[in-house]
């Protein structure tokens, strides 16, 4: 079940990849990002299961990769919530910090020990983001669909991977220390689901029209 799992990731993956690289000279700086973003994640579940499927864990590629894909995260809606740059700013800093102290308390556990504490707390920053970029979008003039804004996609997959996964994620370390089976494939292919409808909805957010709130900052 995990290798059919990660194929299929792999392969809408590369399909969202293409389509973005395809389109690459129309696509906003915010797409851009997003592509870099996506190529991230893309990487980050290669390396999660040649890793896994040598060594046995990969546990460590999560405790290095999280806080990147987080700052690569709030650097794409940047572009779109440009009068809230500062606070992004503080943000960006922020998970920098929790990154570097979560990778020096868990130094000697790498590869043992999920960033839990690390990861609930990326997912409430992504959370607070996209609602904020919701609301921007929201209060727009209804002058365009909102399917015209590939963050629009991407806000609403991301979303549903963060309620979906949030408490698999969250209780990691829980349910491995004390054997739950069942409950640790439940969740993982209940991720692994939520992953599948995101990465998807990169190809959609690729193909569409390419509008930007930022336009109205301007």
């Amino acid at each position: 079940m995990a290798v059919f799992s990660y194929v299929i990731s792999y392969i809408i993956m590369a399909s969202a990849t293409t389509a973005g690289a395809i389109r690459y000279k129309r696509l906003t700086d915010s797409s851009r990002w997003l592509l870099f973003l996506l190529m991230l994640l893309f990487v980050k579940e290669i390396l999660a299961y040649w890793v896994g499927h040598i060594y046995k864990s990969n546990l460590i590629i999560y405790n290095i990769v999280t806080p990147i894909q987080c700052v690569v995260f709030l650097i794409v809606y940047s572009f779109e919530l440009k009068k809230y740059r500062t606070f992004i700013s503080i943000l960006i800093v922020l998970v920098l910090i929790g990154g570097i102290s979560s990778l020096l308390i868990y130094r000697h556990q790498l590869t043992n020990v999920f960033p839990s504490a690390l990861q609930n707390g990326v997912a409430v920053i992504s959370v607070m983001i996209i609602l904020l970029y919701l609301r921007e979008l929201i209060n727009q003039p209804p002058i365009h669909p909102f399917g015209e804004y590939p963050l629009f996609w991407i806000s609403i997959g991301w979303l549903l991977l963060v309620v979906l996964s949030a408490v698999s994620l969250g209780t990691f370390n829980y349910v491995s220390s004390n054997h739950a089976t069942t409950y640790a494939k439940l969740f993982d292919q209940i991720r692994s689901v939520a992953e599948w409808q995101l990465y998807a909805l990169f190809v959609v957010a690729f193909q569409s029209k390419q509008r930007s709130i930022a336009q109205n900052y301007e």
